[in-house]
């Protein structure tokens, strides 16, 4: 019932960070995110603030959902690293998107109880790094997010899987 394809605003200096026209019975934009180290500055967020800034846009125009691998968490902001995550988490929150696992969970950032990263697949060395975020028409219908087990998924991946089925039933 759905068709993907990338959405005509992207930009290649974005490389990790990929615009989806996703059409069918509930249609939005999709952020594919994967955040490696900006080039320049070896910050995680950074990347992400730029193509924030880059894709403004689609956020006036459509129902969006960013969704990946974002490396970065509350706990990792220092005083002395910028841009933080926690500035990222702000300037979507002033556009009205937010992370479905924190309103589900009714929890801070920061304070994940479930982690989906395991360092070096080990299960001490856990965090929260995998986060959807959505615009209000998607926050307000029915979802359960899941979060993949460590004993499940440690021999396939260092992280695991963070689902959220969304029911677009009328």
């Amino acid at each position: 019932e759905y068709s993907f394809e990338i959405h005509p605003s992207y930009e290649p200096k974005h490389r990790w960070i990929l615009p989806v026209q996703v059409s069918g019975p509930f249609s939005f934009t999709l952020l594919a995110i994967w955040t490696i180290p900006h080039a320049d500055s070896g910050s995680y967020v950074q990347p992400l603030m730029e193509a924030l800034e880059t894709y403004t846009r689609l956020h006036d125009e459509a129902t969006v959902v960013w969704a990946g691998d974002f490396n970065a968490n509350f706990r990792f902001d220092t005083s002395a690293r910028r841009p933080k995550f926690s500035d990222f988490v702000a300037a979507l929150g002033q556009r009205d998107i937010h992370s479905l696992y924190h309103q589900e969970r009714n929890c801070e950032h920061g304070n994940e109880e479930e982690k989906t990263f395991y360092m070096y697949h080990s299960v001490e060395k856990g965090h929260h790094i995998d986060y959807h975020f959505a615009s209000r028409k998607v926050r307000a219908l029915p979802h359960k997010m899941t979060v993949g087990s460590h004993e499940t998924w440690s021999k396939l991946s260092d992280h695991v899987p963070l689902i959220t089925d969304i029911s677009t039933a009328s």
